[in-house]
């Protein structure tokens, strides 16, 4: 789990001392993020390991070890069930977390423009303007232009037609300032 976080290893205290550094009283309460997840995850485990005073109270691997051998020593039908549930916990929280990011809103709009900015626009508009002569045709000066920007011929008609009266670079940052 180290490498995911930037590091060699993780040991038990540092896990500890960076979840609570995060999360509990004053801070993002621990349903917050877990909630039901810990149930799914480690249901026989969740309702005793995933508190907060459990979690301040052990908070070392020693006092983790201590507060396990003071619980009664499963009997073996018990132990097989806890033991098959902590190995298939990791797949079963990325199945848990990954059904909950689904559930997150989407980004809104459609694909990001590529020629947004006027500046960008104003540019696309005077290469028009220098390649237009008597004979050419518009629509074909909008597909040379549109792929020398990486968009749509219809994207540069576009901006062309969105431009109102025609004028230079140089009238239109007049105007802006």
């Amino acid at each position: 789990m180290g490498h995911i976080l930037g590091r060699k290893n993780l040991t038990y205290s540092d896990g500890v001392r960076m979840f609570l550094q995060y999360y509990g009283p004053g801070k993002t309460p621990i349903s917050a993020i877990w909630g039901s997840a810990a149930a799914e995850v480690l249901p026989t485990l969740a309702e005793k390991m995933f508190r907060y005073d459990f979690l301040i109270e052990n908070d070392t691997e020693a006092k983790f070890e201590a507060a396990l051998l003071k619980e009664d020593e499963p009997d073996p039908v018990e132990l097989e069930v806890l033991l098959k549930e902590i190995g298939n916990s990791l797949p079963r929280l990325g199945k848990t977390l990954t059904t909950r990011v689904k559930r997150f809103p989407h980004q809104r709009g459609g694909r990001p423009e590529k020629i947004s900015s006027p500046e960008d626009q104003l540019r696309v508009i005077d290469e028009i303007k220098e390649l237009r002569g008597p004979g050419s045709n518009l629509d074909d000066l909008f597909k040379r232009v549109g792929r020398r920007h990486g968009v749509s011929g219809a994207k540069i008609k576009q901006i062309w037609s969105k431009q109102g009266t025609p004028r230079t670079t140089k009238e239109a940052q007049t105007e802006l300032q």
